[in-house]
């Protein structure tokens, strides 16, 4: 009655064990969804072309191989690198749009090195991570969900214990204006959402 939503943020852990973790991953996710946990998969995939499309469908979709429709991980949002541009967002939101899902793309992050990049003037008196919002809201425009919110979400990093990032610039007239009303997931929501034990009652044996 707490816990509504699983971040694979440890998706490292399993994949660094081969497909003996992969497939523990798997195992994972499907015993989130049954229990009706809302999934991400916190991949920070930012690949183009039909390699994105691959990704896309791994862990949103499905890949048809012959006749047979094989699912993938099956989450419900992923998290992207949008730093290659739309091409590495687009194929994700197409899936998306099929299946009602959704992604969140990084915008500014909070580890330390970030603003090496992210920090830079940019544009019109505005940063890369300024445009990169920008960006996000124009790569999410049509793509409305039932509840009204696109399915192009922004990750604005607040890790807990981590140093806040930079803040937002004041709201304004133009597209700027509407960065404070992306979508914005953070870190430290989803350390809220997940404190829970729950090794009481194993997905799998250790």
């Amino acid at each position: 009655s707490v816990v509504r939503g699983s971040n694979q943020q440890l998706r490292a852990y399993y994949e660094r064990l081969g497909w003996h973790g992969m497939a523990v991953l798997e195992r994972t996710i499907a015993y989130a969804k049954e229990k009706g946990l809302f999934v991400i998969a916190d991949i920070k995939r930012g690949d183009i072309g039909s390699t994105a499309e691959a990704y896309a469908d791994a862990w949103l979709g499905a890949t048809k191989v012959g006749e047979t429709l094989c699912q993938g991980f099956g989450a419900d949002c992923v998290t992207l690198n949008g730093y290659m541009g739309g091409d590495s967002v687009n194929p994700f939101l197409k899936v998306c749009k099929q299946t009602d899902k959704c992604t969140f793309s990084l915008v500014k992050t909070s580890n330390p090195g970030s603003g090496e990049l992210q920090n830079v003037t940019a544009g019109d008196n505005d940063t890369v991570y300024g445009l990169m919002a920008d960006l996000i809201e124009k790569w999410g425009a049509g793509t409305q969900g039932r509840y009204g919110y696109t399915r192009a979400g922004a990750v604005a990093g607040a890790a807990v214990g981590a140093a806040v990032p930079a803040p937002w610039p004041e709201e304004s007239s133009g597209p700027q204006a509407a960065r404070p009303k992306a979508a914005v997931a953070t870190r430290a929501v989803a350390s809220s959402l997940l404190e829970t034990d729950m090794t009481k009652e194993p997905p799998f044996n250790a």
